[in-house]
């Protein structure tokens, strides 16, 4: 049987989001395969007093590159006995190619993000959550592609409850939404990027049909252009009523169960968390195929698929599913099954075990493969 590991974990991010709440799950499972784990972090990390009583140690770092702390983290590993380093965010990166550097220990790193860093083709591996990410990463990065292995980010279905109608009743009338009513609901900071004007065309195109449709935005809004544009669209169109903008929120997940349908009209991302919860929750996803989101949907039993811009076909997609709820909760039935088959920690977390033990032989003698 293989040893068990000894594995440093280093999370730059100190509060919540996407990159921690993948992370999150992930160690506790690594801890319940049989193997220490360590997690660096900043100090008053949020994801510090959510690992308590979980077997995870912690140790808190400043995370920077100065010389003083790169000494106290190479102490730190040494005491620890760690067989590798797996890093995530944009400082731990950083840190973890100077370790890659200087020391005999592998490293692996998660993309949880498109960016060009002069890191990535230092680390022994990169694990990337979706083909687009991994294909960024080979011809931008300049990571050799036998470096990089795809594994989605893990996800608990079991985090976010299915919505039951007495729920959704609940939610409508708390945020003042008819009983009636077809609610498309997104949850993002509101940007260029994830491009929500597109959603409020979709909702003037289901309004100008006849359907009592209303949108929900839940996330805070830049002021930016495209906030600009997407406001003046919605005077234009004397949409004001019909659309909800309650910034950004703390029980994002609790307000998805107003929505009959999570519409996602990103243009760019790596792993959509948002997504999946949408899914876990039990609701259909019109989406545009970004990140890992064509994994998930390609065969259209969850949700389906649109291009970048496409409106007219998911508001002719949206109209079909305003008027049959029960493919509404077929779809919707398949994504929470999806979710809990694809993304679990169950399942996704041995996936990551087996690229450490490609770098770290059963002989305890670190291999700087890559």
């Amino acid at each position: 049987m293989p040893r068990p590991l000894r594995i440093a974990q280093f999370l730059s991010h100190s509060g919540i989001n996407g990159v921690v709440t993948s992370v999150l799950p992930l160690l506790p499972e690594l801890v319940g395969l049989g193997h220490a784990v360590m997690l660096v972090h900043r100090p008053g990390a949020w994801i510090a007093d959510a690992l308590a009583g979980s077997g995870v140690s912690l140790a808190a770092s400043p995370l920077r590159s100065t010389r003083e702390a790169i000494a106290d983290l190479k102490t730190r590993l040494r005491d620890f006995g760690a067989d590798v380093i797996h890093t995530h965010g944009g400082s731990a990166h950083k840190l973890g190619a100077i370790l890659r550097m200087t020391t005999d220990m592998p490293v692996v790193a998660t993309a949880h993000s498109r960016h060009i860093e002069f890191y990535w083709a230092f680390n022994n591996r990169i694990i990337a959550p979706s083909p687009a990410t991994a294909a960024f990463h080979r011809r931008w990065s300049l990571v050799r592609g036998r470096n990089i292995r795809i594994i989605p980010n893990l996800f608990r279905t079991d985090a976010v409850p299915l919505v039951t109608p007495a729920q959704r009743a609940a939610q409508r009338a708390a945020l003042g939404i008819p009983e009636g009513a077809f609610v498309l609901g997104t949850v993002g900071e509101v940007n260029e990027r994830k491009h929500q004007i597109d959603a409020v065309r979709v909702l003037d195109l289901l309004v100008r049909d006849g359907l009592d449709a209303r949108l929900v935005l839940v996330g805070a809004q830049k002021a930016d252009r495209h906030r600009e544009r997407m406001e003046a669209l919605i005077a234009a169109r004397g949409l004001a009523p019909r659309v909800l903008r309650l910034g950004e929120r703390s029980d994002a997940r609790a307000l998805i169960a107003a929505f009959d349908v999570f519409v996602f009209t990103s243009r760019n991302e790596t792993a959509p968390v948002a997504c999946a919860e949408a899914m876990a929750a039990g609701l259909p996803l019109l989406a545009t195929p970004v990140g890992d989101l064509p994994l998930h949907l390609s065969d259209g039993t969850a949700g389906r698929l649109f291009p970048i811009g496409a409106v007219d076909a998911m508001a002719r997609f949206a109209a079909e599913l305003a008027a049959d709820p029960d493919a509404r909760e077929r779809m919707g039935a398949a994504g929470r099954r999806l979710v809990a088959e694809r993304l679990s920690p169950a399942h996704i977390a041995p996936r990551i075990e087996a690229v450490y033990r490609e770098l770290v032989p059963e002989g305890g003698n670190a291999q700087n493969s890559g």
